[in-house]
């Protein structure tokens, strides 16, 4: 795939969330892209991660609820895909969601079906992005001998799964709906074994695709204040938003050559461990939206959050999206790795 044809790719999937109806719901958009076939995207490492990170920052500038929904898709997708199972999707065009999140007070449990060789499910699982739209997720669970996680394939479509939105009470990210589900005797399949979903190489490419989403909402940030400066009357632009635009121009370039640099060491190292540069890339990316949010504000004030509905949207929803960033504990997590040996790459 030509690089050529890379860009010619992303202004497509661009011009058509243009022109996308922006009263649909998230979930429903999201089909929208998958019956137009954007949901095709190339897997982590396979030499074209950039274009799978640009596609991801795309949906996600428009809409951070709709990129998180995108993304759970199109990784599980992928994580299918590395694990040998094939999607399978007899709906045609029916979304995926990857519900992996383990809660200290839930938990789903497995047990055989020795009619039919498939298994059932039973629990609680938190934290559902789109299960109020999805058609199929994937979901991690355990077998009642401690086993797991072991991943598992589920149709959202049948009379043992029930979402449940008494717990989702959030005014960023809301349109993501990321629910609580609750399985009953729920028929599923397993894929792969177990351990296979933290241990397979995607696991962390995957995590590295969540800083690209952060960093698509962060540029809708930026734009406004870019916007501001653009169609002002005044023939002298404000000399503070002026310097508030070379702070997050700085900020936005160093992520992006970050990125760029960890989609390059992915495709160059596709079956190694990317743990310490998915830490970098995330950690580095939630600065940058966390600053770069608080410099726009600084610069415009209260304005675009109260008088511009889109701006407000976005405002609300990055610092919500960021916290699926683990904080001090990432931190930690990535100063443990670079303890071990060759792991400081600081030089030039």
């Amino acid at each position: 795939m030509s690089t050529c044809t890379n860009h010619a790719r992303i202004e497509e999937l661009q011009r058509f969330l243009a022109a996308m109806d922006q009263t649909l719901t998230a979930p429903e958009r999201l089909n929208g892209l998958i019956s137009a076939g954007f949901d095709q995207l190339p897997m982590p490492g396979s030499g074209h991660t950039s274009l799978r990170w640009q596609a991801l920052a795309a949906v996600s500038e428009v809409d951070l609820s709709l990129g998180k929904l995108y993304e759970g898709h199109t990784d599980a997708l992928a994580i299918l895909t590395e694990l040998g199972s094939a999607p399978g999707n007899p709906q045609g065009c029916a979304s995926w969601g990857v519900w992996a999140a383990e809660a200290a007070t839930g938990r789903v449990t497995i047990e055989h079906d020795p009619t039919d060789g498939t298994v059932r499910l039973s629990g609680t699982k938190y934290w559902c992005s789109g299960a109020a739209g999805a058609g199929n997720a994937l979901v991690t669970a355990w077998f009642a001998d401690g086993r797991g996680p072991q991943l598992v394939r589920i149709s959202l479509a049948q009379s043992g799964v029930r979402a449940r939105d008494d717990h989702w009470h959030a005014v960023g990210m809301a349109a993501s709906a990321s629910l609580t589900v609750a399985f009953d005797r729920a028929r599923a399949r397993l894929v792969g074994e177990p351990g296979d979903y933290l241990n397979r190489p995607g696991f962390w490419q995957g995590g590295a695709g969540i800083a690209v989403c952060w960093y698509g909402g962060t540029l809708a940030i930026a734009h406004a204040l870019r916007r501001a400066l653009t169609h002002c009357a005044s023939p002298t632009p404000n000399p503070f938003r002026l310097a508030a635009l070379g702070r997050v121009d700085v900020l936005l370039q160093s992520t992006a050559a970050l990125l760029r640099q960890g989609a390059a060491w992915i495709d160059s190292h596709p079956s190694s461990d990317a743990s310490a540069m998915a830490l970098q890339l995330r950690l580095c990316t939630e600065t940058t939206a966390t600053q770069v949010l608080n410099e726009v504000g600084r610069a415009l004030g209260a304005t675009p959050f109260c008088g511009d509905a889109k701006f407000a949207r976005a405002a609300a929803d990055l610092p919500v999206f960021i916290r699926q960033s683990h904080a001090e504990r990432d931190l930690a997590a990535l100063g443990e790795r670079l303890l071990q040996p060759g792991g400081v790459p600081w030089r030039l």
